[in-house]
């Protein structure tokens, strides 16, 4: 059995296969990680700087949203009217031990039918509050934003 010392001198050593890259040409796995990856960045960049943005950065959350309904589109149009295969976009993210851990994406009809409804009723519930929440100041709309973004 390793020892704790012996894991993390495997772990940072140059020839580790601690972080596997994904073949990023694959334009389904790119949609796929807009999807997740847009919003999360539209959070952190409100939580951020929201204060200073109009609306406590609304129109960045609607932005990041569209972008990730438009990416869940392409891969509702690919998979569910195009009939597209299964797809399984997942690799060891790093080990421990004995111990791997993965992170991927798995685009299957489901999968797609179900993050091309959430992009599309969180855009929709966004919009709607910019102007339900006309009258807040703008102060207290970077957590809400930050937050719906999510």
């Amino acid at each position: 059995m390793n020892s704790l010392p012996n894991v993390l001198a495997q772990a940072h050593s140059a020839s580790s296969d601690l972080v596997q890259a994904f073949d990023w040409a694959q334009p389904e796995l790119i949609a796929a990680a807009l999807v997740v990856g847009l919003p999360l960045v539209a959070a952190l960049a409100i939580f951020l700087t929201g204060k200073t943005m109009w609306r406590g950065g609304g129109a960045v959350a609607i932005a990041a949203v569209a972008g990730s309904f438009i990416a869940s589109l392409y891969l509702f149009y690919n998979h569910i009217i195009g009939g597209a295969e299964v797809a399984d976009y997942s690799g060891a993210w790093f080990h421990v031990g004995t111990y791997a851990f993965t992170v991927g994406f798995l685009l299957d009809n489901l999968a797609v039918w179900l993050a091309t409804i959430v992009s599309l009723l969180s855009l929709l519930i966004i919009i709607f509050s910019t102007s339900y929440l006309s009258d807040e100041t703008d102060g207290k709309l970077r957590r809400y934003y930050a937050v719906k973004a999510l």
